[in-house]
Formats: structure tokens, C-alpha cells, sequence
């Protein structure tokens, strides 16, 4: 099922909610001192999203993604019912293109399910399979990784679980399980949390009470294991040089896997654990700007910035605090009495060179009557060694979703909440990176559809710039709506399809030109309703009459055989 919009006409801009520090222009500037690529890991798929977070954990992507004069489509695909778990449903992990195709595959879980979502330009199919069909049969954890030869990881438990097409290189075929990897020997009192994959090709894997292991992942043999006797709740960070970093409850730990084990490089006591590290910059960059960042569990959370390699000469170090702390700056969304309604943040971080966004977070299921509405975002100065506010944003709510960042486009995007008079809905958002500016808001449902709650999961990047998350009930993928060959090439004021007069009283011309000779009209009305349709023969000029049904803007679609094309007239 999909649903068409086109967003120019539902835009929400102004400057009026939001409180600047004073130097967009300088941060326009500070952009291009410091776009070092992330380095690729050799032994993952070579695509947008191929681990939980995303490369170095910044939750962005360099493709250009949705803007609102885009034409958008928003794939709905339902989980079946006797699969629907209410469960964080994580985000999806996101496959390299098959061989000589256009197609890709994400991989998630639901809690009951392992599935893959086959992906087209123009096309979202849904493959699942019954976590009670393989080996195991224990809800899977919300984190997982994919790597080079396409075979997927997801944990139940003490278990690994290792996926993979059943018809190698078939995009279409079923989930088949390739194996299960007992690791109870390792860790048998709690599940385990977070997996990443080391730069070398090892697999590093943590468990909920502080357990770490690492696997080889060619024998899938353990090679190492150890306890760090302390509770972990988010995944982990790792960069190219085979260093992780892993946040437990008090502290926050650098190690260095040598090739036989996990050297401690430092440990940095924090105030609970928040959200999963993220890595500030590229080892490419200069060593002012090797940083991690992290959030605690403090009312309200506090953006924590520390020195990831070695600590700049001549930096004294902040009062009070541990010396590898390179910043602490309480993060409030200019609420009042933050101590009081401020909760610990969740939502993971989103990063671009020396800048970091923060969402407040409401919960995993905010109630209708709750509004809790708060974006912030900081950017690092190396040269003053400093954080510093670049915005808030006091009006956009984003409640649990994982936002991520197009860094071509500058825009982020995530599922969030508005009020209309006195109801509540679901929404799609984009917002603007550099002045937090909304950008697009698309209403999706009454917040009393729970189908459109996401749970804290992740939100990703296809490889078509389109926009993927999940809810335990079903798919959400919001990209381009295809259009029909050559309209691409056309300027603006020489469009395929005209419609005149337009505005109109409802009574108008469509005026076909070259695709006159077969396709197929439909109408639809603000609410994606669809009110009228006919099919076309050797037809230039359609005569519509809409007079009759209710003012405002309708969106008309032809098809044919080679794709969509679509138009916005106005009623009045």
C-alpha cells in the first residue's frame, strides 16, 4: 500500500521558534574546513547503512535524500498479524545492490520475526520468517550487522543468529538460517546487546550485564571474551584503527583488540549511560577534533565530548571534572526547570564533522495528551576548544524515532508528533540541519494509530535517498515518486501534463501531450483519498469536473506502463 504527496504545499518555515547562538553564518563556513570521509570498512557491504547506527555511529549519509518539492510516495508494508510483537523494533540494516540490478535488501526483526524488505526505485516488498521456524525461538535483540558476503547477524538471547538469502544472490528468495552460535558458555544470565564489526573483520559482540566477546568471523569461533562487571544498555562504537568503545552504567571504556585480546586504553566515569557513543570527525582530521560523544542519564541529560586518542598539549582540563573531558554542557531545549521535565536522553545522537543533534526524548509510547516537543544542536570549535548552542527548536516533536542526516541535502528526518486543534498525529518530518528550520511535516494518522509509532527505532537511508523505519506493526519507506521517462529532462515551464485553469471553480483541461495514446488518470484528494479515475485511449485533452466535491488541493496521477507522473491543482 502507498500513499501519494506532493510537499510543496505543506511546508512550515520561519525562524520565530528558534533561538540562535548567533553564527549560522560561521557554521556555513565551518562546513567545508572538515568533510574527511569516514573510512569504509573493508569487510561490510558497501552500502548506505550496512550496521546498526551506521558507519562510526553518526546516523548519517552522504546520498541526497527528500526535499519538499519533492513528490513523495510512502510505502506502508504490514507485519502478518500473527507476527506483531509490541517490541523496539530497532531500525533495518541495509544491503550492498545485487549483482546487475537496481535492487537491495534491509534486514531487520520485529520481536517474532526475522525479515528482509526487497527494495526498487518504484517497488517495497516485505519476506519474513517466524523466529519459531529456526533454531532458536526467543524474541532477537533490536541491534544487528550485515557483511561483505551478505550474510546478516542479528542475537536471541545467548545466541547469534547468521542469516542469508536462500538463493544466493537472489534478492526475491526466503530468509534461510545459516547458523546459530551458542555463546552461553560466555554469557548464560543475560541477553546479549550490542555487535559491531571490527575494521580487521572480527566480530565484537556485548551482553546486557557487561560481558564482551570476539569472534572470528570466517570459523565463528570465539577468540576472546571478558566481563567488564558492569551493565550495558546501548550498542557500541569502532573505529579503523581496531579501537571500541563500549558505555556501561558508570563508565565509558576505550579498548584496543590487538589480535589475541582487548587491551583497556582508558576508562572515563559517566553519570549513567544515555545514548551509544558516537565518533566526532575522522582520525584524517587533526587530533582536536578525535572526539566521542555521549549523553548520561543525568535530569537533564548532559552532552559529554571526550578526547578519543591523546589529550592536546596544554589542554587544562575542565573544573571537577576527569581530565579526558574535553566538554559537559547540560542540554535543556529551553525548558523550564530542565531538572524537573527534562528526562534522560534516548534518542541516539546525529553528527556531522564537529556538530551534534539531540532530540527529547518522551518515551516509547507518549500518550495522546503528552507534547513534548524539543530539537537542539551543538558544534565543537577546535580552535577555541569549546561547545558551543547553535540552535533549539521549541516547536517540532520527535518522541522516540533515531533521526539520521543527509549531509547532501542538510536535512534530517525522522517520525514525530503535532497537534491539530486539540488531536494528536503522527508525522513525517524533515528538518533543516543548519537552522533547524522545518522543512516538511506530512501528517500520517491520529496518534491513536499505534501502527505509526516507532518504538525508539532507528531511522535509515536508502540508497535512492529514500527514507526508511519500522513500528512492530509494520515498513515505512518514504521515497520519489517515479516518473515517467524523459519528464526528468523537461524544464519546469514545458511539463508533460498540463492542467488549466488551475486554480479553478473544479471544472478543468488535462492536456496529455505525448502521453495520450494509453494510461491512466486518478484524482486523489488532500488526504490521499482517491475520488476519481478513468482510463485513457488516444485522448490529448481530458475534460474534469470536481465542482462538486469540497475547496482545496487535489494531486492528479497518470500512469502508463513506464511509471507516474504527477500534477497539483486547486480548487476554490
Amino acid at each position: 500500500m502507498y500513499a501519494v504527496w506532493h510537499l510543496g504545499a505543506k511546508l512550515t518555515k520561519g525562524c520565530s521558534f528558534l533561538k540562535v547562538a548567533g553564527f549560522v553564518g560561521l557554521l556555513l563556513c565551518m562546513r567545508g574546513l572538515s568533510m574527511a570521509q569516514i573510512p569504509t570498512n573493508p569487510y561490510a557491504p558497501n552500502s548506505s547503512w550496512p550496521e546498526a547506527h551506521g558507519t562510526y555511529c553518526q546516523q548519517n549519509s552522504s546520498i541526497a535524500s527528500l526535499t519538499e518539492n519533492d513528490e513523495i510516495i510512502m510505502d506502508t508494508l504490514h507485519f502478518p498479524s500473527d507476527l506483531v510483537a509490541n517490541f523496539n523494533p530497532g531500525g533495518v540494516i541495509i544491503s550492498d545492490f545485487y549483482e546487475n540490478s537496481n535492487t537491495y535488501c534491509c534486514w531487520g526483526t520485529n520481536g517474532k520475526s526475522v525479515y528482509k524488505i526487497v527494495c526498487t526505485p518504484d517497488s517495497t516488498t516485505l519476506i519474513t520468517k517466524d523466529i519459531c521456524e529456526m533454531s532458536v525461538c526467543n524474541s532477537p535483540s533490536f541491534y544487528g550487522m550485515m557483511d561483505i558476503n551478505n550474510f546478516v547477524y542479528f542475537m536471541s538471547d545467548f545466541n547469534l543468529i547468521i542469516l542469508k538469502d536462500g538463493i544466493n544472490g537472489d534478492s526475491y528468495s526466503e530468509i534461510e538460517e545459516d547458523s546459530i552460535i551458542d555463546l552461553s558458555a560466555y554469557e548464560h544470565n543475560d541477553d546479549l546487546r550490542g555487535i559491531k564489526m571490527l575494521y580487521s573483520g572480527q566480530i565484537v559482540i556485548t551482553s546486557t550485564s557487561g560481558t564482551v566477546i570476539v569472534l572470528d568471523r570466517l570459523t565463528r569461533s570465539v577468540l576472546y571474551s571478558t566481563s567488564l562487571h558492569e551493565p550495558i544498555e546501548n550498542n557500541m562504537a569502532v573505529d579503523e584503527g581496531n579501537n571500541v568503545y563500549i558505555n556501561t552504567n558508570s563508565s565509558l571504556n576505550k579498548f584496543h583488540w590487538n589480535g589475541d585480546s582487548l587491551e583497556l586504553v582508558w576508562d572515563v566515569f559517566i553519570a549513567g549511560s544515555g545514548t551509544t557513543p558516537t565518533l566526532i570527525g575522522t582520525t584524517t582530521m587533526g587530533a582536536s577534533e578525535q572526539l566521542l560523544a555521549i549523553t548520561d542519564k543525568s535530569y537533564p541529560s548532559n552532552l559529554i565530548l571526550i578526547w578519543k586518542d591523546s589529550i592536546p598539549n596544554g589542554w587544562a582540563g575542565l573544573p571537577l571534572l576527569p581530565h579526558r573531558i574535553a566538554a559537559m554542557e547540560p542540554v535543556t531545549f529551553n525548558v523550564p526547570n530542565p531538572w524537573l521535565y527534562v528526562a534522560p536522553s534516548q534518542n541516539s545522537l546525529v553528527v556531522e564533522d564537529n556538530s551534534i543533534l539531540l532530540v527529547r526524548w518522551t518515551g516509547l509510547s507518549p500518550s495522546s495528551g503528552i507534547w513534548k516537543p524539543g530539537i537542539e544542536k551543538w558544534t565543537w570549535n577546535p580552535n577555541t576548544m569549546s561547545l558551543t548552542e547553535n540552535w533549539v527548536n521549541i516547536v517540532s516533536c520527535i518522541p522516540n524515532a533515531m533521526p539520521c542526516l543527509s549531509t547532501s541535502t542538510d536535512y534530517f528526518y525522522a517520525i514525530g508528533e503535532k497537534f491539530i486543534g486539540s488531536n494528536k498525529y503522527w508525522t513525517f518530518e524533515a528538518l533543516d540541519w543548519i537552522t533547524g528550520v522545518s522543512k516538511v511535516q506530512q501528517v500520517l494518522a491520529p496518534h491513536a494509530n499505534s501502527d505509526f509509532n516507532v518504538y525508539g527505532s532507528g531511522v535509515q537511508m536508502g540508497p535512492f535517498g529514500e527514507i526508511i523505519t519500522t513500528s512492530p506493526y509494520m515498513i515505512l519507506r518514504f521515497r520519489k515518486a517515479p516518473l515517467l521517462e524523459g519528464i526528468n529532462k523537461l524544464s519546469d515551464d514545458t511539463p508533460p501534463i498540463k492542467v488549466s485553469p488551475n486554480p479553478s471553480s473544479g471544472v478543468f483541461t488535462i492536456a496529455l501531450g505525448d502521453l495520450n495514446r494509453s494510461c491512466h488518470i486518478d484524482i486523489l484528494n488532500s488526504y490521499e483519498q482517491l475520488v476519481y479515475e478513468t482510463p485513457i485511449e488516444n485522448q490529448a485533452f481530458v475534460s474534469i469536473d470536481l465542482s462538486k466535491h469540497a475547496k482545496g488541493f487535489y494531486y492528479i496521477k497518470v500512469r502508463n506502463e513506464n511509471g507516474v507522473a504527477i500534477r497539483k491543482v486547486i480548487v476554490e
